[in-house]
């Protein structure tokens, strides 16, 4: 397996001595699926904002950070280039429509939009309707929907989604699930979740965050199920 990306002993503390993520290193092979999990509070979202570009960096030290082999910062515009993120929740871009917020995406990632591809995802997640609404009046599930379409449209190496099922009706939910099974022909896929579903039914490999250190699962992702039910 070829790695993708590779952090090396990430450290994040707002306060002084008081560490959210302590000594992580996370390895992601290209064309996976990876699961996140963790209590409420662990430090999912932080790890993933961190990956995101999210914070500065006097919130937070490591020793390195590798993208495609190669160290770079993390914000820098070759690892921004080749990542998405899927928010949990999003307060961003409310006065535009799906359309616009897509076009605008696309210029920033120098992409065309395939319009045959483009329905594909619209209709698979029942938005026909919704595309020309403005965001901000859009139901949390659909407000959901608008940045995971475009997240998949995109195909970036790099697909990161902060609890992705939250919202999602049983239709949406089964098709996203689909959805990440064939996105390892293009990229790899880091998602938390709190649905034990989520991560059989699509996940390779898990990683447990818990007090403020991270674990890769030794095992089958469904052995992991069986043991939190013994």
């Amino acid at each position: 397996m070829t790695t993708l990306l590779e952090l090396k002993k990430l450290d994040f503390a707002y306060v002084k001595d008081s560490k959210i993520l302590d000594n992580i290193d996370l390895i992601l092979n290209q064309n996976k699926v990876y699961g996140l999990i963790g209590k409420n509070g662990a430090g999912k979202t932080t790890l993933i904002k961190t990956l995101s570009s999210v914070f500065n960096n006097n919130v937070f030290t490591m020793k390195y950070f590798k993208f495609f082999d190669k160290e770079v910062q993390l914000s820098s515009e070759f690892y921004r280039q080749n990542k998405y993120t899927v928010f949990t929740e999003s307060e961003s871009f409310l006065n535009w429509t799906f359309l616009q917020y897509l076009e605008m995406v696309c210029q920033l990632y120098n992409c065309s939009i395939e319009r045959r591809r483009l329905e594909f995802l619209v209709n698979g997640f029942k938005f026909e309707e919704y595309c020309q609404k403005e965001i901000r009046d859009l139901s949390t599930g659909n407000k959901k929907k608008v940045f995971l379409i475009v997240g998949l449209y995109l195909r970036r190496p790099l697909l990161i989604l902060d609890e992705p099922f939250d919202g999602l009706d049983f239709e949406s939910t089964e098709f996203l699930y689909k959805m990440l099974l064939e996105y390892k022909q293009y990229g790899t896929v880091l998602l938390s979740t709190h649905f034990a579903e989520s991560v059989v039914r699509v996940c390779d490999y898990l990683y447990i965050l818990e007090n403020a250190h991270i674990n890769l699962f030794q095992g089958n992702v469904s052995e992991w199920l069986e043991s939190i039910r013994k």
